[in-house]
C-alpha cells in the first residue's frame, strides 16, 4: 500500500510539474494539451511494460511545446518521474519514431509477439524489418516477424561469440577446440579416428602454412619452442 501511495504522490507531482511547465512554453492551452499530459502521466508510471506506447504519448505531447527550450524542461521532469536523465526521453521517442516507420500491421504482430519495437535490444530487428516488403495479411506478418526475430537472435549469438573468441586466451582457445573434437572422435573406431585426425590436423598446418612437423604434449604454451628461422638462399 506505502508503494502505491508513493507511485500515486509521484505522478501527481509529475502532473503539477508538466502544468507548471505548460503555462510558459506550450503553445496552446487546450484539451488536446489536457489528453496529451495524461497519456504521458500514464504511460510513465508503466514505462518499461512498452517503450514503444510510452514514445508514441512523448511524441505526441512534444508537438505542443514552442520551442526545443521547453521541451527540454518537461523532459527532464518526465525523466526524473522514471529516475533517469532527459537521454532517456530523448532516447525513447527517437526509437519510437525509428519503428513507427514499419507497417501497423508488423507492428502489431511484433507487440503481440511480446517485442518491444522501441526498446534498444530490438533496433537491429526494426532495422530488418523494414528492408522487408510490406506483409498482405495479418498471418503473414506474423510469421515475418517470427522468422527475421529468430534470424536477428543468431545473428546476435554469432557477433557475441566473435567478440568472445577475440578476447579469449590460447588455452581457453585450446580447450574451445577440445572439446569439439571430443564430441566428434572420443566414440569412433581407433582407425577411422585416427585416419580422420591426421586429415584435419594436416589440412590445418598445411592452410596456414605452418612449420609444425612433429606434435608433442606441452603443460602450457610458453613451453612450445619457437620455430627456427629459415635461411634464405
Amino acid at each position: 500500500m506505502t508503494v502505491e501511495c508513493r507511485k500515486f504522490d509521484k505522478m501527481s507531482n509529475l502532473t503539477r510539474e508538466l502544468e507548471k511547465i505548460e503555462r510558459k512554453h506550450a503553445k496552446t492551452d487546450g484539451t488536446a494539451l489536457v489528453q496529451a499530459r495524461s497519456a504521458v502521466v500514464s504511460r510513465v508510471s508503466q514505462y518499461r511494460e512498452s517503450r514503444y506506447q510510452l514514445g508514441r504519448v512523448l511524441h505526441n505531447y512534444k508537438i505542443h511545446f514552442k520551442a526545443e527550450g521547453g521541451w527540454v524542461v518537461a523532459a527532464q521532469a518526465i525523466a526524473e518521474a522514471i529516475n533517469r536523465d532527459e537521454r532517456t526521453v530523448y532516447r525513447i521517442i527517437d526509437n519510437y519514431e525509428c519503428a513507427s516507420k514499419l507497417p501497423p500491421v508488423v507492428l502489431q504482430a511484433m507487440e503481440d509477439q511480446k517485442i518491444d519495437p522501441a526498446a534498444a535490444k530490438n533496433a537491429g530487428l526494426v532495422q530488418m524489418l523494414a528492408q522487408m516488403p510490406e506483409p498482405a495479411t495479418r498471418r503473414k506478418a506474423d510469421s515475418i516477424v517470427a522468422r527475421v526475430r529468430s534470424e536477428h537472435i543468431t545473428q546476435k549469438k554469432a557477433v557475441k561469440a566473435a567478440n568472445e573468441r577475440g578476447t579469449e586466451s590460447v588455452e581457453e582457445f585450446s580447450e574451445r577446440v577440445l572439446r569439439h573434437f571430443k564430441d566428434r572422435f572420443s566414440t569412433m573406431p581407433p582407425q577411422q579416428r585416427d585416419s580422420e585426425l591426421q586429415y584435419v590436423l594436416e589440412l590445418i598446418v598445411n592452410t596456414l602454412r605452418s612449420d609444425v612437423r612433429e606434435l608433442k604434449q606441452f603443460g602450457r604454451p610458453a613451453l612450445v619452442p619457437k620455430p627456427k628461422k629459415r635461411k634464405i638462399a
